[in-house]
């Protein structure tokens, strides 16, 4: 059979595809093509949302350097779409959960479990850092760790808002992980934190949902200040032509066939009338005829 032509094994078995059905054989040398991918949310195949992910380590790891007063190096690990309740047993109890809010389009979430936390608030009061697991957070330890989550937020929010245009609009400690869905998809980052040698996890879970609502810009790259300035500069220095038009006349074909040269053409426009002002051919301007320093010149008087 021509290459150009499917066979009738072939057809069955992608309109059987394109039906979701269980394909019971797959005929010899064809793939089934997975429709679903062309809505997977990868970073690497936006290149915004690899930016965002790149600057807000750097801006986080300057930030909490500025906070502890310690040395601090902040790491991405490693990208991937999964729901809460597979990441969340990974995680020592008890977990601080932050909720960064989204105008109009939903929220995502950084989870901070308890080695994170308590490495901070250790060395926020002057200690060393400890290792305890399991018990809630006492309100001493919740007032550090809120002074703590409105430094953090702060900064995301400044490094948000630099690369997408519904900004973030507040941040909230959750209390109870439950109240949100574990179950849904969730695009996660996840970060180390190092810390007087102490390795701990910091992840930054976004709803999948939230990342279709904003798939348009992450496939655009931010715009570079210089590159913008230098390619202003370029089109600026574009040449183009400008037209004045002196008058305008409707004639048969015939006649204008006819034209020869020293042929007199008569207009009823004044001198001291308007004159229009193309540039590439598109109106832009109505100016007024006249001279300066002996050369010709038009005035312009409207803006179209």
């Amino acid at each position: 059979m021509s290459e150009e032509v499917l066979s009738k094994e072939e057809i069955n078995f992608l309109m059987e595809t394109l039906e979701k059905k269980k394909v019971e054989t797959v005929p010899k040398g064809v793939t089934p093509f997975d429709f679903d991918s062309l809505e997977k949310i990868e970073s690497e195949r936006y290149i915004r949302l690899e930016q965002f992910l790149s600057t807000l380590s750097e801006s986080l790891e300057e930030e909490l350097k500025k906070t502890v007063l310690s040395p601090v190096k902040f790491n991405l690990k490693g990208k991937k779409k999964s729901v809460l309740s597979k990441v969340i047993p990974n995680l020592s109890p008890p977990i601080l959960l932050i909720k960064q809010i989204i105008e109009s389009i939903g929220d995502f979430y950084l989870l901070i479990d308890s080695k994170t936390a308590y490495s901070f608030i250790s060395l926020l009061l002057g200690g060393s850092p400890l290792e305890l697991e399991g018990k809630p957070f006492s309100k001493l330890e919740l007032n550090i760790l809120n002074r703590f989550s409105s430094s953090i937020c702060g900064n995301i929010r400044e490094v948000w808002n630099s690369f997408f245009s519904l900004p973030l609009k507040g941040c909230e400690i959750v209390e109870n992980i439950y109240e949100i869905d574990i179950d849904d998809e969730y695009f996660i980052a996840d970060f180390s934190i190092e810390i007087d040698s102490a390795n701990t996890p910091f992840i930054i879970a976004i709803p999948v949902f939230v990342l279709k609502e904003l798939k348009e810009e992450l496939t655009l790259s931010k715009p570079n200040p210089e590159e913008r300035e230098m390619l202003l500069r370029t089109l600026l220095e574009i040449p183009i032509t400008l037209e004045t038009v002196l008058f305008k006349k409707r004639q048969r074909l015939i006649d204008a066939i006819n034209l020869e040269k020293d042929f007199i053409l008569f207009t009823d426009k004044k001198l001291t009338d308007k004159v229009e002002v193309y540039v590439e051919r598109k109106l832009k301007f109505r100016g007024q005829l006249g001279e300066v320093d002996g050369k010709r010149a038009v005035k312009l008087l409207e803006i179209l």
